[in-house]
């Protein structure tokens, strides 16, 4: 049996009176570290209440009265590895046109701008060199200048794709007559293809000669022949892999918006120092790297960033990606830099 030795800190107020932030810090770097030994995954932050009435039981977890000295060593106290995350898991459904007067099914599906899955892990990262850190206490003022005072801050997000739909090339010719009046009142009735099997879908590199990546694989004009002064070069082509042409006049099985694309990463990365110049006057400077790994997230095969709209199943271009995800950009980098007095 290992005998184990625990190290006892005065409470709140009276590290407070110390009016020392360093001592605060190494406090909690002292229980952090006993914490992790002893496998013990559960710690309370500062608090940093302003408490003005001794009656209340439990004053003494404060720093004390005043609003700068709680400021100062509650930041003190949290100061080195913070990393906080959340996840969410969201359905959201609407109907999409005006058509669904005539057919509500048709037109039910998940919102074109809902991601279902988000997550975000974000933190702090405070380096351990220097005066103010675990390596390097000791070392000359302008050494520290150099080791010390550096943070970090990163913000990770990750989400799946976006909802879209498919259609087919030759709807209005073949099976759905176009309205002009129905489309101008946003009520044209959808070109769903039928559905006969699961899409495969794998996003691919990007190809500089069509300037684009491939998320499906797109198939042969779907056609059919069995009709009057259809031409002699036609080519009867009712189904192919997973997509079949729907019967005459019909809307075909493929439920809206029950694709989804690429999913998306981003990380954006704040990096700071600061340099101490004179007791409370310092100076930093600090650098925002917005998509830090210059990370493109492509939108989905329907073309447009916003709204999800309809992938074509059987033209030239169908499964490419040809645009990035709403939203999104290219690396952006933002200098900055301030005096605190």
């Amino acid at each position: 049996m290992t005998d184990l030795v625990s190290v006892g800190f005065s409470i709140g107020i009276g590290l407070g009176s110390t009016f020392d932030a360093d001592l605060v810090r190494r406090v909690q770097v002292s229980a952090g570290r006993a914490a992790l030994a002893t496998n013990v995954r559960w710690a309370f932050a500062p608090v940093a209440d302003v408490d003005t009435n001794s009656r209340w039981g439990r004053y003494y977890e404060s720093f004390g009265e005043d609003p700068t000295l709680d400021g100062t060593l509650a930041a003190a106290a949290v100061r080195g590895l913070q990393v906080t995350g959340n996840y969410a898991y969201q359905k959201a459904y609407n109907y999409d046109s005006g058509y669904h007067l005539v057919d509500k099914k048709v037109t039910w599906g998940p919102s074109d701008t809902n991601f279902d899955q988000v997550a975000n892990i974000y933190g702090f990262y405070r380096l351990p060199f220097g005066r103010q850190g675990d390596f390097g206490k000791n070392v000359p003022r302008w050494m520290d200048a150099l080791i010390g005072g550096y943070e970090l801050s990163p913000n990770i997000h990750l989400s799946s794709g976006q909802h879209f739909s498919v259609t087919y090339s030759n709807c209005t010719s073949l099976n759905i007559p176009f309205s002009a009046a129905q489309n101008a009142a946003n009520a044209q009735a959808p070109c769903y293809p039928d559905q006969v099997a699961p899409l495969k879908t794998k996003l691919t590199a990007f190809n500089p000669t069509i300037h684009a990546q491939t998320y499906f694989a797109g198939i042969p004009t779907l056609n059919r022949c069995n009709y009057p002064g259809a031409p002699s070069s036609c080519v009867t082509n009712v189904a192919s892999g997973p997509w079949a042409l729907p019967g005459l006049d019909q809307i075909g099985n493929f439920k809206r918006n029950s694709l989804v694309g690429p999913g998306m990463w981003n990380v954006d990365l704040a990096a700071s120092k600061t340099i101490s110049i004179h007791e409370n006057i310092s100076t930093q400077f600090r650098v925002n790297a917005f998509n830090v790994f210059n990370h493109i997230n492509p939108s989905t095969p329907a073309g447009n960033p916003q709204f999800a709209g309809f992938a074509s199943i059987d033209s030239a271009t169908a499964g490419r990606i040809t645009s990035i995800a709403n939203g999104t950009s290219p690396r952006q980098l933002e200098f900055a830099a301030k005096i605190q007095f």
